[in-house]
């Protein structure tokens, strides 16, 4: 008798980014089988930056199809989603209404990184009630609310009457597929001031209170009905796709549709859970609450989990459950990494000379601005590339300080220009630039530690995991073990490790990460920079404080 073949499940999970979506399909073995990428519009003339939910919502059908193209329907068991943490903004019949100056309805999102909230988050955070506990004191102008104050201040009496839905980009994207008005526990504890845990000073889901002390208590009206008053564990089945979605996205009427998570979140499941390669076994604890997962591409998310509750001021957290059910994650980030570098690359007077010779070269920038650095270290006998910015430092807070100071006004700080701008300098600023970001995460993991976590491991992905001088960098820095997963797009896997739970075919969040998920690379850190760094870091932190005394002895002029 003939051997029957068995027939391959499959699974989609689609991330959306700042500036795209994309999307993966999963085989029932873990391997990656087709990944798709189509941009998403964002307005940002008027100084905000703002985003359409059509505009996304045809790039996921866009996305979905292509990667499910070859494949029967039948065959696709499960779909999930991840989105950045903006505001989405819907009328009573669920169309777009504007949250932009321009009225154009389409700009119907606040993107994440758009900080108009700055002074809402100011008044929020003044009145110093028991739940800003579950963000480190402090709630950013990136968080829901702070966004919703700054529309109801802005908005004429008329706009403002006519909202019937504020929803996370994630949980929208569940609403549109499914119809589901149910929220994910990750976007509401994590972005919205919802509370996931019961403690002496704070009852769990919203606060009346608060709502009421920040100037937004009709938010509380109908049972909640504007931001949600069903909440569901990420992974969990919200529903099935309706008949438009299936239709737009290619798939079949029904298909089980995951409780969504924000991306970073999503990229911390996604990398966080897999068995240790052997060589650590006998030394290291195979504990996923000694990790930190660090999430790297426009932005940084750094997240960590404990079972027990720990508070540390200026990095968000504990939201219990908020990413691996039954932990509370912390979350620190900074609000600008990969965007800085190319930031700081493309302003430089020496940028077009650079570009001409990456493209005759056939690299990328950053590969030859690491040539240039392997040059100018040679010519100079110096022994590692990155004692060159012994006098050259940055404070990379270009767009705040997100974490562990929670200071949204902080800026940038270069000490060590010259009247040099060859391409050696751009060189060396960009170097001393990720050297800024990684002193910037070694101040996040020792607030951490200082709070009562060991972190053993930090598992990295994104884009920068591709800029081999970022990974190193933190890996000596940080003086951790940095390892990275076979599948290097850890968002995507998380979204599609959600959907496995949503289709039945794995219990929960920590057997589909034993089950479908593994380490490919392990980079040591360099021991011999260990005390260069560890100088150089104490020049990040007086820095850092001198920034602090600036603001304080200008804020009266």
């Amino acid at each position: 008798m003939a051997e029957v073949k068995k027939c391959n499940s499959y699974y989609v999970g689609v991330d959306v980014g700042t500036g795209s979506t994309r999307s993966m399909l999963l085989r029932d073995d873990g391997k990656r089988i087709a990944l798709s990428t189509f941009p998403i519009k964002t307005w940002s003339d008027t100084g905000h930056y703002e985003q359409s939910s059509d505009d996304i919502w045809k790039s996921v059908c866009k996305c979905v199809n292509e990667v499910t193209k070859s494949y029967s329907k039948d065959q696709i068991l499960g779909l999930a989603f991840d989105a950045t943490c903006s505001l989405v903004v819907l009328d009573k019949d669920s169309n777009p209404i504007s949250v932009s100056t321009t009225q154009n309805n389409c700009q119907n999102i606040i993107l994440w990184l758009d900080h108009r909230a700055i002074e809402q988050a100011k008044l929020i955070n003044g009145t110093a009630h028991a739940v800003l506990k579950c963000v480190g004191g402090k709630v950013s102008p990136e968080m829901e609310l702070p966004k919703i104050l700054w529309l109801k201040q802005n908005m004429s009496d008329q706009q403002w009457s006519e909202i019937g839905h504020f929803m996370d980009l994630a949980d929208f994207l569940t609403y549109r597929s499914t119809g589901s008005l149910t929220r994910s526990l990750c976007c509401l504890v994590c972005k919205w001031n919802y509370v996931g845990f019961q403690a002496d000073d704070l009852q769990l889901g919203w606060s009346d209170s608060f709502l009421s002390s920040i100037g937004l208590s009709e938010l509380i009206d109908g049972n909640y009905c504007k931001i949600g008053n069903t909440v569901f564990p990420p992974g969990k089945c919200i529903g099935g796709l309706n008949a438009q979605s299936a239709k737009d996205l290619g798939l079949k009427l029904g298909t089980p549709v995951a409780t969504s998570m924000i991306d970073a979140h999503a990229g911390g499941i996604g990398m966080i859970g897999p068995e240790l390669p052997v060589e650590f076994a006998c030394s290291y604890k195979n504990d996923i609450c000694r990790r930190m997962a660090l999430i790297c591409g426009t932005s940084t998310c750094h997240m960590t989990i404990s079972r027990l509750p720990v508070y540390t001021q200026g990095i968000w957290g504990p939201y219990y459950s908020a990413m691996v059910p039954g932990f509370h994650l912390n979350e620190a980030g900074q609000s600008a990494a990969g965007k800085l570098i190319d930031f700081v690359i493309e302003t430089h007077p020496s940028y077009k000379e650079l570009a001409t010779l990456a493209d005759d070269n056939k690299h990328t920038v950053y590969a030859e601005l690491e040539n240039i650095l392997v040059k100018l270290a040679n010519k100079l006998n110096i022994s590692q590339i990155s004692l060159l910015t012994k006098n050259f430092h940055v404070l990379p807070d270009f767009h705040g300080n997100r974490s562990p100071l929670a200071r949204p006004e902080m800026t940038g700080m270069i000490c060590g220009l010259t009247l040099n701008n060859n391409l050696e300098n751009l060189a060396i600023i960009y170097l001393a630039t990720i050297q800024g970001l990684a002193y910037s995460s070694r101040h996040i993991v020792d607030k951490l530690i200082e709070s009562g976590y060991e972190i053993d491991f930090v598992f990295m992905c994104g884009g920068l995991i591709h800029n081999k001088l970022y990974v190193q960098s933190h890996a000596d820095i940080l003086n951790k073990i940095v390892l990275i997963n076979n599948e290097e797009e850890a968002v995507l896997m998380g979204s599609c490790l959600l959907a496995t739970i949503a289709a039945g075919d794995t219990e929960n969040i920590e057997e589909a990460m034993r089950k479908l998920i593994s380490v490919k690379t392990i980079v040591n850190p360099e021991p011999t920079t260990l005390g260069y760094h560890k100088q150089k870091y104490n020049v990040y932190l007086s820095m850092s404080q001198s920034q602090l005394n600036y603001i304080e002895m200008m804020q009266d002029v």
